[in-house]
């Protein structure tokens, strides 16, 4: 079995876990970790193709996947890890993450 010990992980890679992530890291948190079960970061937003989004964070009207791969970019600046692909199937009393 593989252990490593975060300080946060993040479960989802939608623009709230990467606004989450980004925070976490803006206040000095360093061991962070972002799951994602899709092949990709961004979420649902991915699939919103009208603008609308962005206003109020980054002072720009953007589609969903120009909102989300703004965060992505952020993410990836910051160095936080990411591992796509991986399903959270159990998160124990103990935090565990299987």
């Amino acid at each position: 079995m593989n252990t490593v010990n975060y300080d946060i992980v993040i479960i989802g890679g939608g623009p709230a876990g990467l606004a989450a992530a980004i925070e976490a890291k803006k206040t000095g948190t360093d061991k962070i970790l972002i799951l994602e079960r899709d092949t990709r970061l961004g979420g649902i937003l991915l699939q919103c193709i009208h603008n609308g989004f962005g206003l109020h964070r980054f002072k720009e009207e953007l589609t969903g996947p120009e909102y989300a791969w703004k965060y992505e970019q952020k993410v990836r600046e910051l160095n936080i890890p990411v591992k796509l692909n991986t399903m959270v199937l159990d998160v124990t009393d103990d935090k565990v993450i299987t």
